[in-house]
This record gives structure tokens, sequence and C-alpha cells, in this order.
């Protein structure tokens, strides 16, 4: 009687760890199901900010290329004031040239005329 007393003990707290198990299987399984979805969003956010961080990599390169131009630019319209303001100098040079030497003519043919005379 003691020893069957004893194995029914035995198979009385072996059912009740087999439930204990299949209870911590079946949470397990329940927490599962609530992490995974965590998971997923969690990978889902992260690819979303490698994406934001290649195209903002994309639009520092972007704007590095644009102030790139823009300075080439600058310098192209400063070299053309440049040449515009050595342009102006010149001709202000040949209109002061132009005066002087119409006015040597002017009076060249005045004592021309008054040779003639």
């Amino acid at each position: 009687a003691c020893d069957a007393d004893s194995f029914q003990k035995l198979q009385d707290e072996l059912a009740d760890l087999s439930a204990l198990v299949q209870r911590q299987v079946e949470a397990v399984a329940a927490k599962r199901g609530e992490v995974e979805p965590l998971q997923a969003q969690a990978q889902q956010e992260a690819d979303k900010a490698l994406e934001a961080e290649k195209q903002l990599l994309e639009k520092q390169e972007s704007v590095e290329r644009l102030a790139a131009r823009l300075e080439s630019l600058d310098n192209e319209v400063q070299d053309l004031q440049d040449q515009d303001a050595e342009r102006r100098a010149a001709l202000k040079a040949a209109e002061e040239e132009l005066k002087l030497v119409s006015s040597v003519l002017d009076e060249e043919e005045e004592v021309i005329r008054e040779m003639e005379a």
C-alpha cells in the first residue's frame, strides 16, 4: 500500500509538473507572440532609419556638389566682372586718346588753313 501511495504520489507530482511545464510552454508561446510583432516593428523602424540616413547622406552630397558649383559660378562671374572692368578701362583710355588725337587734328587743320590764307 505504501508503494502504491508513493507511486500515486509520484504520478500526481509528475502530472502537476507536466501541467506546469505545459503552462510554461504556453506562456513562452504567448510571449513570443507578443515579442515577434515588436521585433518586426523594430526592424521596420531600423530599416526606415537606415533609409532616412541614406537619404540624408545623398542630400548632403547634393548640397556639397551644389556648393561647389555655386563657388565655380561665383568665380566665373568674378572673372567676367574683372574682364568687363578691364574692357571699360581700355575703352575709356581709347576714348581719351581719340579726343586727344581729334584735338591735335583740329589744331593741325587750323594751322594748315592759316598757312593757306
